[in-house]
């Protein structure tokens, strides 16, 4: 290794690497082997420099490694690159699952099934759909209203209103769990019929 190889990797290795390319993390003058991936795309290289096991990782084209280590044996270091590709296919495979859940799933909902959910930050707010309309991935549903049946502390025991639509009709598609998505901080599912319980107007609703 020449004297400008050497000032590099002494550089690298005292500073972060995470704000260097790739190719600034090994000394052109070693020898690098390239792990196999197995199918994972994962970047996996080991080296030597100056009787020191090096090893990096990579995923994708992220240009973060997922670890850059100093070895003390090679046993350690086979062990870090098989855990690491055994935990990116078990990612992969759980990414693969859940589109594969998402491709395949069903929904059962039916014509006049209503859904429910809630949302709010200081308050409680229920809030009921009724399906219009139903397709093989999506639905049609509209919003409908609530009445109150009982009364806590601070808070309203309400059900659906079918008789009170008051939104427009919307197409979406469904979720696991027959859920449909209505906005970022709202998700409605089947409801059970019984009443539940929202902030009432005199504390804050």
């Amino acid at each position: 290794m020449n004297r400008e190889d050497k000032i590099a990797q002494r550089v690298m290795m005292a500073v972060s690497p995470y704000t260097f390319a790739r190719d600034f993390m090994i000394p052109k003058s070693v020898k690098v082997t390239q792990i196999d991936d197995e199918g994972t795309g994962a970047d996996i290289k080991t080296w030597e420099f100056e009787g020191r096991l090096m090893g990096v990782a990579y995923f994708g084209k992220a240009s973060k490694p997922l670890w850059y280590y100093r070895f003390t044996n090679e046993s350690s270091r086979r062990a870090r690159i098989k855990d690491t590709i055994e935990n990116l296919k078990s990612r992969i495979k759980f990414k693969q699952d859940r589109l594969d859940e998402r491709r395949n799933f069903q929904h059962t909902l039916k014509v006049g099934d209503i859904l429910t959910g809630s949302w709010g930050y200081d308050q409680t707010n229920i809030d009921y759909y009724v399906v219009k309309e139903v397709g093989q991935k999506s639905v049609k549903i509209r919003e409908i209203g609530s009445k109150v049946v009982g009364h806590g502390s601070g808070t309203d025991r309400v059900v659906a209103n079918p008789n009170a639509e008051t939104g427009p009709v919307m197409l979406k598609r469904v979720g696991p769990r027959n859920g449909v998505k209505i906005s970022s901080y709202l998700w409605v599912y089947p409801w059970d019929g019984r009443p539940q319980s929202e902030t009432d107007a005199m504390s804050g609703h």
